[in-house]
């Protein structure tokens, strides 16, 4: 199973499968700013993700200037493996 990385407030990176991810999302954990990371380091905001459901009205303070700093962004089929594990 893939893994992944989000970062939160404190930008701590922290480890989880898809299926975590998906679960920190609908409960407010995880909002689309948050970024998240694939085992290979692409980083992309997490409301570019297919398949994440959000808690509506859930902001992180400090996203911006992280997300403003992003260089990278992912691709589609680096979330393929994402999309399986929420099958």
């Amino acid at each position: 199973m893939a893994q992944w990385y989000y970062y939160n407030e404190n930008d701590d990176k922290i480890q989880v499968t898809g299926g975590q991810l998906k679960g920190l999302a609908k409960a407010g954990v995880i909002n689309p700013d948050t970024i998240i990371e694939t085992e290979e380091g692409k980083k992309a905001r997490a409301g570019k993700v297919k398949g994440l459901t959000f808690l509506e009205g859930t902001l992180s303070a400090g996203t911006g200037s992280r997300i403003k700093n992003m260089t990278e962004t992912l691709e589609e089929q680096d979330f393929e493996q994402l999309r399986e594990d929420f099958a």
